[in-house]
């Protein structure tokens, strides 16, 4: 009896053996299998690949990133994840997502590695989003910042700019005034926008006019009123040429304010009344343009 529960033991341990084994013995083995429909094959395949050194994983890695089945292509981001890349690696991988249209590849390996050094190329190909690669550069962006000007809802032009605004900003050194413009559309609450701008100091409002004006347009009444109101405190070309243009404002608290603030920049006393009718605003609007052209 004992003999025989013996060999039973030996038996089903031979098959656990078996059954634990994988098909996969060589590196060609886990090539093969990275296109798998199976997922415990791919597994094995990756779970191979990793344990190679990091110069083979990173020359598999941009082989497998550009292949055309995705399956291969998520393998080699999987494995450019597990290695340090060089500014040379990363360069090299920008040319062939764009040559090879994998933006999205490219995307999910800056996010993985959180590669911040890839904010520009990526805010640079923006406006080409389509729509199913819009939400993956929406999430890319704000995983690498922390920040958000927009989601999927707007189009990728508009998303463009307004990235690239915040490029531009940094550039400059006014990190801190970007932050708070994320904050100005990230927020919904009316009260915690006219705080935001109540904190930005007046001498950095032109480098945020163009931002307001899109707020403004975009129904940011709040916003809108209280840059029409603070615009008074700087003397930038810029700021009142957004005032001038807050004056087509379809809210009178706006075209008030911001008729106030002019007259305030200028020392003109301005032929516009904020409580005319539109078609009279448009005639004094067009002879106030005119006098400030001349």
């Amino acid at each position: 009896m004992g003999k025989t529960r013996t060999v039973v033991a030996a038996v089903v341990m031979a098959l656990i053996a078996v059954a634990g084994c994988t098909h996969v013995q060589t590196k060609g083995d886990a090539l093969d299998a990275l296109s798998s429909r199976s997922e415990s094959k791919r597994s094995d395949a990756l779970d191979y690949l990793f344990r190679l050194d990091a110069d083979e994983r990173l020359s598999l890695g941009r082989e497998l990133f550009v292949a055309e089945d995705a399956l291969r292509g998520h393998a080699g981001v999987r494995l450019l994840t597990s290695v340090s890349l060089s500014a040379e690696d990363w360069t090299w991988l920008q040319k062939k997502a764009l040559t090879s249209k994998l933006v999205s590849r490219y995307l999910v390996l800056a996010s993985q590695k959180g590669h911040t050094a890839s904010l520009g190329f990526i805010v640079a190909n923006l406006a080409n989003a389509d729509a199913l690669s819009l939400p993956l550069y929406v999430s890319t962006l704000r995983g690498l910042t922390g920040l958000s000007f927009g989601g999927v809802s707007e189009t990728p032009s508009t998303l463009h700019r307004r990235w690239k605004r915040h490029l531009d900003r940094l550039e400059n050194g006014f990190e801190q005034l970007s932050r708070k413009v994320a904050a100005l559309y990230a927020t919904e609450d009316e009260s915690e926008q006219v705080s935001i701008l109540r904190s930005i100091n007046p001498s950095s409002l032109p480098l945020i006019c163009a931002d307001i004006s899109e707020m403004a347009t975009v129904g940011r009444l709040a916003v809108a009123r209280e840059f029409a109101l603070m615009g008074r405190e700087s003397r930038d070309e810029a700021v009142l040429e957004l005032l001038v243009e807050l004056l087509e404002h379809d809210d009178y608290i706006v075209r008030f304010n911001a008729a106030n603030s002019i007259e305030e920049l200028t020392g003109m006393e301005l032929r516009f009344d904020p409580s005319a009718s539109p078609g009279v605003r448009r005639i004094q609007l067009e002879q106030l343009k005119n006098d400030f052209a001349q």
